[in-house]
């Protein structure tokens, strides 16, 4: 994608931040406890937020209660908490306001398009590989199919355009966001992150497979 799980595992790594991943759960769905509340968030996503409308809020409030608390579970022992997540309503991000308070700030990460469907594929395919899925299998599994019948990148485009013209913009009355172009796809990334968020830039230098290994453990 636009690298949310890379900036955030990175924070982590040099900058003291707990990184909650908000895809969490769903990369764990295959355990009892998130496999409700993963399927249902994906239903909210597919039947409702994609197609530009609300959901109804049992699909997603749960889901959202579960990343949320994981955020205030974290804070009690980091001073800082970085929360990574695709959210593209209002009503969602009204939820995460309500729920972590005034001093939560939001972050959208803009990207070139091909960038973002080409990385989003590949963690497809990570995912697909950790856990001995059969790509096929899961390409229809997912409903991506209906792009195209062939599991690529070239399909999976198709769908990934889906999502990024249903994204609800920030309304006026949400107050100000910060904004960080990820073209790039290099340190200087990272660096504006921190500049935007008042951080100082660390100054040791960035060991990119540390910090990707760091998402590898994760979804093993």
């Amino acid at each position: 994608g636009v690298g949310k799980t890379f900036t955030g595992d990175y924070l982590a790594a040099y900058c003291g931040f707990a990184h909650i991943d908000g895809d969490g759960p769903l990369l764990r769905r295959h355990m009892p406890e998130y496999k409700e509340m993963g399927f249902n968030v994906e239903k909210a996503y597919r039947e409702h937020w994609l197609k530009g409308e609300n959901a109804p809020k049992e699909l997603w409030e749960p889901y959202y209660e579960e990343i949320c608390n994981q955020a205030i579970e974290a804070s009690k022992t980091h001073r800082h908490v970085v929360l990574t997540q695709s959210i593209y309503r209002r009503e969602a991000r009204d939820f995460v306001r309500k729920k972590l308070g005034p001093n939560v700030t939001f972050m959208k990460m803009e990207c070139d398009e091909d960038l973002i469907t080409q990385g989003a594929w590949n963690r497809v395919l990570q995912y697909a590989k950790a856990h001995d899925l059969d790509i096929e299998k899961l390409w229809k599994d997912m409903g991506y199919d209906k792009y195209g019948a062939v599991p690529n990148h070239e399909n999976y485009k198709k769908y990934h355009r889906t999502l990024l013209t249903s994204f609800e913009p920030f309304h006026v009355d949400e107050g100000a966001y910060l904004t960080v172009d990820t073209s790039a796809r290099d340190s200087s990334v990272l660096q504006r992150v921190c500049s935007v968020l008042g951080l100082p830039v660390p100054k040791s230098e960035l060991d990119v497979a540390k910090v990707a290994a760091i998402n590898k453990a994760r979804i093993e």
